[in-house]
């Protein structure tokens, strides 16, 4: 549940743009982008497609900082949790091509890393490509009568002001617990980051 503290409550702090990509995730403080896989990769814990649509949202962010005058701190204040090593790399590079001044020091890891850490912005990137990895992505007990997704926990507390989740929403609703979260989320159209970034597939 949502306990919002009073830096979390209203707009987040960017000028408004005529860029829809800009404009939604500058809108979204729990956001989340549907990112249907591409074709079958060698390493199914990899996901180019998922990689590059979070390098187009970091630079997004990037973007609206610049737009507002404000300072960014990319190390600081920029986060991306995956699952997997292989999606670390692939995020890595994808980062890497777009030449963001900084972006090599931004944060790359699992959730278990990221524990005892805050960022201002966290992405998300759920990574799976086939039902049987969903159990890849959660660690659930029974508290209270409620089922918890330690995992999800601490991925969603990381974000200090917009957490956005990048999957595949039809895969991941199979999960009781994930498709409670999306339900949730605003969705961010995923043609926008075709739009801004034409070299996607």
């Amino acid at each position: 549940r949502p306990v919002p503290l009073p830096h979390q409550d209203g707009p987040l702090p960017f000028a408004p743009s005529d860029d829809a990509l800009m404009r939604a995730v500058a809108s979204a403080r729990l956001g989340f982008v549907d990112v249907v896989p591409g074709l079958p990769a060698e390493n199914n814990k990899v996901n180019p497609a998922e990689a590059e649509v979070i390098a187009a949202l970091v630079e997004t962010l990037y973007r609206l900082y610049a737009r507002s005058g404000l300072p960014l701190d990319p190390a600081a204040q920029v986060g991306v949790i995956v699952p997997f090593r292989g999606q670390i790399t692939a995020v890595r590079r994808s980062l890497a091509a777009r030449h963001l001044p900084g972006c090599e020091h931004i944060t790359v890891d699992t959730v278990e890393c990221f524990q005892g850490s805050q960022r201002d912005h966290i992405l998300f990137g759920t990574t799976v490509r086939y039902p049987y990895q969903l159990q890849l992505l959660s660690s659930t007990e029974t508290i209270d009568g409620a089922t918890v997704d330690r995992k999800l926990n601490v991925a969603l507390t990381r974000a200090r002001l917009q957490l956005i989740v990048v999957g595949h929403g039809a895969l991941l609703s199979a999960s009781p617990v994930y498709r409670a979260l999306l339900a949730e989320t605003t969705p961010i159209d995923y043609s926008f980051i075709h739009h801004f970034n034409p070299s996607t597939p």
